[in-house]
């Protein structure tokens, strides 16, 4: 439930910055609404900050999560935590 509080605090701060940006959160399947809430609406969206949303149904593990985000990101630069 914490991506309904980062990812839109994620896009304010990138708006300001005057940085386009894709978020992409990558899910094992958690039971906690995360995949509902991503399908939206999402009104800080924009051309500006995409969203995507990957749902692993049967990966677990945080390093593969990381790497499979980092595969399906868009960008050439690539960072998080």
């Amino acid at each position: 439930q914490n991506i309904c509080v980062l990812c839109p605090w994620i896009a304010r701060v990138v708006k300001q910055a005057n940085i386009p940006t894709e978020i992409v959160v990558v899910d094992d399947d958690t039971a906690d609404g995360s995949e509902e809430w991503a399908q939206g609406p999402h009104d800080w969206l924009d051309n500006q900050v995409r969203f995507r949303f990957i749902s692993r149904k049967a990966e677990r593990g945080l390093v593969s999560a990381w790497q499979r985000g980092v595969a399906e990101a868009a960008a050439d630069l690539v960072g998080g935590d």
